[in-house]
């Protein structure tokens, strides 16, 4: 048995986890598509006009009654996301629906209590039970909303009761349990991410459930693309991220890092020196050679490592290109 600190919570591990050290690569992938739409047309550019709002970062509109309820909380990319498509009729329910990366909004006009835009509960038609129930997740701090069967702890009630509470998230559908490689909590609106290779204030994250309820849901992937696409367009903002081949590893071994390089259109972007480096649980740190990108925007850096101690190693790396200059962080476990 193990016990693996992360803040303020405790996760208790056995054997079985190791399994998780072969979804290394599902993890890359899976990580990989949800970057997709959040990288598209990373560019700063969002004009309102009217009842309508086209945000170059995804190359979609917002208009009518969804830019009103997109409005209707302070910093609405940071709760909804970007939208990741325009407005749209559901094949199924025939509700026209759009799509954002954290959520995606519901019209119904008929609504007598004039309230004309809901969220779908995406939190609770994702949710399903951890696979891993053999561990038991430790928390210090921990409150319960009446007639609810679920705590929320430690990191994530502060967030919680800082960014809105049930109005925001809607109501518990989980106590703390991994996902995805992850501790999460689910609710009936989103999804909380506890994200220790972050900065303090991004360490708990609001899941791209909304992206996550497009591919689930087998909706058409045309309605991901951007109205306008210029392929000759150059080069004017870098995105880089970095995954781990393994996600989780023993104290010694061989390990290989991936970072991907996209421009603002998600192109791969050759040529970009990308520096790197580990920081082992015990402090040690391993520095990679500087490398360039290959013509698929990718620089895989494989390194043998050996630890004393068991937790999180830290990858932090800096990608550039001319002007352009990105941070990025990941994480693996030394377990």
């Amino acid at each position: 048995m193990g016990i693996l600190l992360v803040g303020t919570i405790s996760i208790y591990y056995n054997k079985d986890m190791g399994k998780l050290a072969h979804k290394g690569m599902r993890l890359f992938v899976i990580m990989g598509i949800i970057g997709l739409i959040s990288g598209l047309f990373r560019q700063t550019v969002s004009a309102r006009i009217g009842d309508e709002q086209f945000f170059a970062e995804t190359g979609h509109s917002v208009t009518g009654e969804f830019l009103d309820a997109f409005h209707g909380v302070k910093n609405p990319q940071f709760f909804y996301g970007f939208p990741i498509t325009d407005a749209m009729e559901d094949p199924n329910s025939h509700q026209i629906v759009q799509y954002f990366e954290k959520t995606r909004f519901e019209l119904d006009p008929d609504n007598s209590e004039g309230i004309y835009v809901r969220r779908t509960p995406l939190g609770d038609y994702l949710y399903q039970s951890n696979v891993i129930q053999k561990s038991a997740i430790k928390t210090a701090n921990c409150q319960k909303i009446p007639n609810n069967p679920y705590k929320i702890c430690d990191v994530f009630l502060d967030f919680f009761l800082k960014h809105g509470k049930e109005t925001q998230f809607g109501f518990p559908r989980s106590n703390l349990e991994i996902h995805d490689g992850w501790i999460v909590q689910y609710f009936d609106l989103a999804r909380l991410e506890w994200h220790p290779e972050n900065p303090p204030q991004e360490r708990v994250m609001i899941s791209n459930l909304g992206l996550k309820y497009f591919y689930e849901t087998r909706q058409n992937p045309d309605a991901l693309l951007p109205k306008a696409m210029n392929s000759l367009q150059p080069v004017i903002e870098i995105e880089a991220r970095a995954f781990p081949e393994t996600a989780v590893v023993p104290r010694q071994g061989e390990q290989a890092i991936y970072v991907i390089v996209q421009d603002q259109i998600l192109k791969p972007v050759p040529g970009v020196k990308v520096n790197l480096d580990i920081q082992l649980p015990s402090g040690e740190i391993i520095s990679m050679k500087t490398t360039l990108t290959d013509e698929n925007g990718i620089v895989k850096f494989p390194f043998s490592y050996q630890s004393e101690s068991i937790g999180e190693a830290i990858i932090q790396g800096t990608a550039q290109y001319g002007k352009f200059k990105r941070t990025f962080f990941s994480a693996f476990r030394i377990w």
